[in-house]
């Protein structure tokens, strides 16, 4: 199945989709966030992805996070500002959207897709709107149990990718369940993707996406920030822009290894074929005349000829011309 956004294409034989997960790191500044864009497009990344909410409709008034995340929003003008930015830097930006309002602003600015954070997996009004744009949905399923992604998707249009993972700040690498990558893949035969929240510290940081390619995701999540040593949102996972791009270069150099799956080979494959295969010769000087018995045959290392496999339709033939010993035998 595949899944198209704007030029890009999700699935099937596509490049694996790279999204820079900006998030809420940029702290509710305008100049930081649009730092976040010239940083992920300066990667590579395919899209960067923000969080768009209204507070009130986000949080209850005495929840503990309502005055940080009241200072995280943006204003619609810079919203406009923002994604206008990244427009022009040639890079696909879009958000999670964590209320009506904040999906129907969404619209208002023609995304080309939209993002439905776990938080909402189980929010039916904000499931059937989004699905009402029409546009790809990209499904965050992390805590979440199978029965409830199937009722979520029942909302939903087909052009839907699954992201499995979630944030633990960070999030340990027991907790990460990549076979689950495979169960997804079986249950509910849709492209699926994988968020990336393991300690950005960490050596295994950057191998572990490429370890989830071999699970057949066609997505990856990765947060980034401009400077995780200041600790802001999301640090603990966040990779600082140069990583970020030599991060996006080892998926590249991974897919390149991952190959089509098909039984072909490369010029330098043929040539190893010629050189090692082995083929039938003769085990000893044959005159003309004489009828090919097996006790004839040798099977060696010759550039080219009849494969051993075939060296029983040779036997009871006549040899029409003199052969000597290890010369090739032609079909």
């Amino acid at each position: 199945m595949k899944i198209k956004i704007e030029e890009k294409v999700i699935g099937g034989n596509a490049p694996v989709f790279v999204i820079a997960e900006a998030a809420n790191s940029h702290e509710g500044s305008l100049e930081a966030a649009k730092k976040l864009v010239r940083a992920a497009a300066t990667a590579g990344a395919d899209a960067v992805k923000f969080q768009k909410f209204v507070v009130e409709e986000l949080l209850i008034s005495t929840h503990p996070d309502f005055e940080l995340f009241k200072r995280l929003e943006l204003k619609a003008n810079e919203w406009k500002e923002l994604f206008a930015y990244a427009d022009e830097l040639g890079i696909i930006a879009f958000a999670d959207v964590f209320d009506l309002s904040s999906a129907a602003f969404m619209a208002s600015l023609n995304v080309p897709a939209y993002k439905i954070h776990s938080t909402d997996l189980s929010n039916p009004d904000l499931l059937k709107y989004v699905a009402a744009q029409e546009k790809p949905i990209f499904l965050g399923i992390g805590a979440s149990y199978v029965e409830e992604m199937e009722q979520a998707l029942s909302f939903l249009h087909e052009d839907v990718v699954l992201i499995h993972g979630f944030q633990a700040y960070p999030t340990r690498l027991e907790e990460t369940n990549l076979k689950f990558l495979w169960t997804l893949r079986e249950r509910f035969h849709r492209p699926i993707g994988f968020m990336d929240h393991i300690d950005a510290n960490e050596e295994f940081a950057n191998l572990l996406p490429l370890v989830a390619l071999g699970f057949g995701i066609c997505l990856i999540e990765k947060h980034i920030t401009l400077d995780r040593s200041k600790k802001g949102i999301d640090h603990e996972s966040a990779l600082n822009p140069d990583e970020f791009k030599r991060f996006v270069l080892q998926i590249r150099k991974a897919e390149l290894a991952m190959g089509s799956g098909k039984n072909t080979f490369f010029e330098d494959e043929e040539k190893y074929r010629l050189k090692t295969k082995k083929n039938v010769v003769a085990k000893r000087n044959i005159k003309a005349g004489e009828v090919v018995t097996r006790d004839m045959l040798a099977f060696k290392r010759a550039l080219g000829g009849v494969s051993p496999m075939k060296a029983e339709q040779l036997i009871g033939q006549v040899i029409s011309k003199s052969m000597k010993k290890d010369e090739i035998f032609v079909k």
